[in-house]
């Protein structure tokens, strides 16, 4: 893939490697890079845990909350899958057995077919893909 060949030779140009994981630094270790790196936590992780606050402050009667309880959040966005029809028909065939609607940020790459409005799957702007 060429994401990962450019954060191999990222990984060995850069003064400052922060992981956020001990699995990370240890991948890195083994590539040879020690100098520089640290685990730094998983800042998504962290993003997840203020936004519910910021959302449980913002809608403290709960309704949004209790809306994405009732549906399941997918996203896609590799090349392999966005460009390619015939992976997509499967990965929203999956969609289709699951239990609960799906809310899906879709990257504007993405080779949309039109079964689409067959399957119970609700898509959302994903501006910050771009």
């Amino acid at each position: 893939m060429p994401e990962e060949q450019n954060r191999v030779l990222t990984n060995h140009i850069s003064d400052l490697l922060l992981c956020p994981t001990q699995k990370a630094v240890n991948n890195l270790k083994k590539e040879g890079i020690i100098e520089g790196v640290s685990n730094t936590g998983d800042i998504m992780y962290d993003v997840v845990l203020r936004n519910i606050e910021i959302s449980q402050r913002r809608y403290s009667d709960g309704i949004w909350l209790n809306e994405l309880r009732e549906e399941n959040i997918a996203t896609i966005h590799r090349a392999k899958n966005t460009d390619d029809s015939n992976k997509l028909i499967k990965i929203f065939s999956a969609f289709e057995n699951m239990d609960k609607p799906v809310v899906l940020p879709i990257h504007p790459r993405t080779v949309l077919v039109e079964f689409l409005t067959n399957i119970n799957i609700k898509l959302i702007s994903s501006a910050w893909y771009s």
